[in-house]
Order: structure tokens, then C-alpha cells, then sequence
């Protein structure tokens, strides 16, 4: 039985070819221009293994219909920041010895606040991130050649297969 060698300490294992394939077709899934299952396939998966493994890699959204919906409505970044800032000071009335009293709505600012940093990106994505990190380490994913469409990421994808 073959044993695999685990990496020194601190130091990530090395990528498989395909491994390293599906990490530069990656931004073209989550684009939305591919599907995860296309990427896994063109990677070099099977079938059966591209279908198992899209689901581990996670949700990866592409929500260009819904923000071109939002736009034509009328929705900017500066509304969108401006609602944000409005419900970091959300109060709420109450009533105490039949007289209303105005406090503030803990509940609701910590709503904002945590909807404010998630569009700062203060937190890392809990899907794509982890999921690159995990196949990539920092140093190869930088040093990787970039798609920026997904005849790029085809082009790239072949160069990998030669």
C-alpha cells in the first residue's frame, strides 16, 4: 500500500495537475460564465467525480440578473450605503407610564453593521475563499497566470494540459 507523504509543517501539499487546472478556472465559475461542473470536467475530472466534488466546492452565486434588475430600479452603491448608515442608528419607541420614549434598536444597528462590513468585505466569503485556499496556496495562486474570460481560462486550462 502506497503511503503519501505528508508536507513539512506549515507548508501546504502540492497541487495536482488537476488541481491547479481548476484553480485558474475557478474566477470563470464564479463569474458565472461556467458552471463548476464544466470547470470540474474540463480540469480532467470524470463525470461521477465532477458531480460529487461541484457540490463540495460550495454555493458560488451568480447574481448578474438580480443586480441588473436592482440597477434598472434605480438601486446604487451610494443608496445601498446610505440605507447602511441610516440603520446603524435604527431607534425604536416604547412605552413607559403612558409616555412614548424613543431608544436605540440594538437589535436593528447590529443588522446594519454586520450587513456594512459583509459589503466591505471585512469578513472572508465562506465558499470561494476557503475553497481557494484550501486547493492554493497564497504564493502559486499569485504567481498563477489569470483568466479574464473563459476563452482565457480555456487557453490557460490547454498550456496546463501540454
Amino acid at each position: 500500500m502506497t503511503r503519501s507523504r505528508k508536507p513539512a509543517k506549515g507548508r501546504k501539499p502540492a497541487l495536482t495537475p488537476k488541481l491547479k487546472k481548476l484553480a485558474l478556472l475557478l474566477p470563470a465559475v464564479a463569474e458565472g460564465t461556467m458552471t463548476k461542473k464544466a470547470a470540474m470536467l474540463q480540469a480532467g475530472y470524470s463525470e461521477s467525480s465532477s458531480n460529487q466534488q461541484s457540490s463540495a466546492i460550495g454555493a458560488i452565486r451568480n447574481n448578474t440578473v438580480m443586480q441588473e434588475a436592482l440597477r434598472k430600479a434605480g438601486v446604487t452603491e451610494e443608496a445601498i450605503a446610505q440605507g447602511v448608515k441610516e440603520g446603524m442608528e435604527a431607534t425604536r419607541l416604547f412605552s413607559a407610564n403612558f409616555e412614548l420614549h424613543e431608544a436605540p434598536d440594538f437589535h436593528a444597528r447590529h443588522a446594519f453593521v454586520k450587513t456594512g462590513a459583509e459589503l466591505l468585505d471585512a469578513f472572508p466569503s465562506k465558499h470561494i475563499d476557503a475553497t481557494v485556499t484550501n486547493l492554493v496556496g497564497y504564493n502559486e495562486l499569485d504567481a498563477a497566470p489569470k483568466a479574464t474570460s473563459p476563452e482565457d481560462a480555456r487557453k490557460i486550462a490547454e498550456k496546463q494540459n501540454e
